[in-house]
């Protein structure tokens, strides 16, 4: 199953967990496949509602640990820190958002989440 289809069966869960009242965070990892850059050794793909009023990355340290360097961009997220070519990206609604999670005002219609992408 590629990258975006796992996504949209993802948002597809959430959606109807959240309809029956599930309002838990929800973590889902799974192997990646990576021949060519350095072993990234589980992908890990992190998914939560938003809030009225709270920001993402308020949101996502109220439900894991996250390791930030000193620029405030996300560089683990429960000890798992991707490895050459890779990053953790932040989408909102299943879209990469435009500003960073510390500038991003969830709603609780928002479904946020993470996952290790290569650049």
């Amino acid at each position: 199953m590629n990258k975006k289809v796992l996504a949209i069966v993802i948002i597809i869960i959430i959606f109807a967990l959240s309809a029956l009242g599930v309002s838990e965070i929800k973590t889902f990892s799974h192997s990646i496949p990576n021949p060519t850059a350095t072993p990234v050794s589980q992908q890990t793909t992190l998914v939560y509602k938003g809030i009225n009023g709270k920001d993402a990355l308020t949101l996502l340290k109220e439900h894991a640990a996250v390791e930030q360097d000193h620029s405030g961009l996300v560089i683990g997220i429960n000890g798992n820190k991707p490895t050459g070519h890779h990053y953790w990206a932040f989408y909102v609604n299943g879209k990469m958002s435009q500003v960073g999670p510390a500038e991003y005002q969830t709603k609780n219609s928002d479904i946020i989440e993470w996952k290790i992408e290569k650049y």
